[in-house]
């Protein structure tokens, strides 16, 4: 319970969601929540990312989405790599997963939509894998960006990224 203390103010749900995963050893979603052609242990839980932000350790993390949506706003510290169902995002994915040590923990994102229907997080998964990283996780953001990372009070940056 200390951990959920750690990790800040969560909704009932939530807490009882993450009591059961921390009690379990995991912090990844159970194998109902998972979106299809994902494992549990292939995401992330948004209160994890959120409390590991700026800590030595830190994952890479990417945001696989539309660019307009990482200009206006995203999480702190995560680098555009463009979204992975197109050919230009797919290029522009390898090219920063190029300057990645392959041994590094990658953390992806798009929020564009429910994650079911999303069109970019199962590809970049699917490419981050190929090009050898093994750490690699979606983070759940079942309904949206908005909805399950913004409304609920983790950190934002906005506006125009720093330089990537």
């Amino acid at each position: 319970m200390e951990l959920l203390y750690y990790l800040g103010v969560m909704s009932a749900r939530t807490a009882v969601l993450a009591t059961a995963l921390f009690a379990s050893g995991s912090l990844a979603l159970p194998a109902g929540a998972v979106p299809k052609d994902f494992k549990a242990a292939d995401t992330l839980m948004a209160e994890v990312l959120s409390g590991s932000l700026g800590k030595p350790g830190a994952p890479v993390i990417l945001h696989v989405g539309f660019p307009a949506a990482h200009r206006d706003s995203r999480i702190p510290g995560a680098k555009g790599a463009g979204p992975a169902y197109s050919t230009e995002g797919r290029k522009r994915l390898s090219a920063v997963l190029a300057g990645i040590p392959r041994d590094r923990e990658i953390v992806i994102y798009c929020g564009c939509c429910p994650w079911e229907d999303c069109p970019n997080i199962l590809p970049a998964f699917k490419i981050i894998r190929a090009a050898g990283f093994k750490r690699v996780r979606a983070l759940a953001l079942p309904t949206d960006y908005t909805i399950d990372w913004v409304n609920r009070g983790y950190p934002v940056e906005k506006g125009i990224p720093k330089r990537e």
